[in-house]
């Protein structure tokens, strides 16, 4: 197992996700891509059909995120 990085990329997010994917198109280049927290599990992340769910009211009304913690 390889312990060197040229590069360490704190955030799996879609950002750090960019920069961990442009930084690897140069095949000499060894990046470690590190994410601290768990996996998306609710159904409003992983299909995006109920996305508008994360937000009470319409979407051509005010917009305020949802009360809702479960």
């Amino acid at each position: 197992m390889q312990n060197r990085f040229d590069y360490i990329v704190i955030g799996a997010g879609s950002s750090g996700c960019v920069i961990a994917n442009r930084l690897t198109e140069d095949p000499d280049v060894n990046v470690l891509l590190l994410e601290a927290r768990g996996p998306d599990t609710k159904p409003e992340l992983l299909d995006s059909a109920n996305f508008t769910r994360l937000w009470a009211g319409s979407l051509t009304g005010s917009i305020r995120p949802s009360q809702s913690h479960s």
